[in-house]
């Protein structure tokens, strides 16, 4: 098993990019998410987050008022450099892939988050080393991302036409890794074999929606690990394809060239069987 799919390895090689042009996440939805994991208002409660990439989310822990302990976990080396160079608070930054939490010792966390990342490691040996780390009794297992309507599942329809044309073409492209879209990585969770974890997940949702210029779009478009890994001609032509699908008199464009984007921010949770 390859320690990092190679579609994050080439896909996400531009971490910088990817750390200027992802959106963070909404407090309201930080919050909520861990409340129901049972750490928020919990002063200095262990978490560890996997797939911590560029630390969007990392950073967001380290300046609650908790004064949470945080082990991140990144093996993908450009992404875990911009998280080091964060120099985050109460945040050890270790290479760790989700299936194999080597740094941890077991029953050291009081909860486990995974944001924009679980359905790179959606298996079994990554459930039985979040069972593996969690203490008996205590929090969950938290799962956020970020979903822009051009990214969202095929049951979704986008808040606009322009929108529905940028997730034609994101769903045109090869897909070797099912991605959140797919809605996949549930799977794993719920196979009757796995024992681990509660199903069926619990899971809350809160609209977003901004202004972002044609290069801004691009930009955030560009960070999608299968287009990221796209070079030279290829790259121009899928820039050239989504600047006309934001062509139109159905484009929602101020006087400033601030055009309507829309998504929304999705988190799901659930307990380890044996620690409810």
């Amino acid at each position: 098993m390859p320690r990092i799919h190679p579609q994050a390895t080439h896909g996400f090689h531009a971490a910088s990019s990817y750390d200027t042009h992802r959106p963070t996440y909404p407090q309201p939805a930080v919050s909520a998410l861990l409340s129901a994991i049972g750490v928020a208002g919990c002063p200095g409660a262990r978490l560890v987050e996997l797939g911590a990439g560029t630390g969007k989310f990392t950073a967001l822990l380290a300046a609650r008022e908790e004064g949470f302990e945080v082990v991140a976990g990144e093996p993908h080396g450009e992404m875990r450099g911009v998280l080091e160079g964060k120099r985050l608070a109460g945040v050890r930054v270790v290479g760790d892939r989700g299936e194999d939490l080597a740094s941890v010792e077991g029953r050291w966390t009081d909860g486990v988050v995974v944001a924009q990342a679980f359905h790179w490691f959606a298996t079994i040996e990554t459930l039985e080393e979040i069972k593996r780390v969690l203490k008996p009794g205590g929090g969950g297992l938290g799962m956020i991302w970020n979903v822009d309507d051009f990214n969202a599942p095929i049951d979704h329809t986008p808040s606009t036409p322009y929108e529905a044309r940028l997730k034609a073409i994101i769903r045109s492209l090869p897909n070797p890794i099912s991605l959140y879209r797919e809605l996949k990585w549930m799977d794993v969770l719920q196979l009757e074999q796995q024992q681990l974890f509660e199903w069926p997940l619990h899971e809350d949702e809160v609209a977003y929606g901004t202004r972002l210029s044609r290069d801004q779009i691009w930009e955030r478009f560009a960070t999608m690990s299968q287009v990221s890994s796209l070079k030279g001609d290829e790259l121009q032509a899928m820039k050239n394809r989504v600047f006309e699908a934001l062509t139109g008199d159905d484009v929602d464009e101020d006087e400033e060239g601030g055009i309507g984007w829309h998504g929304r921010t999705v988190w799901y949770w659930t307990f380890p069987i044996s620690n409810r």
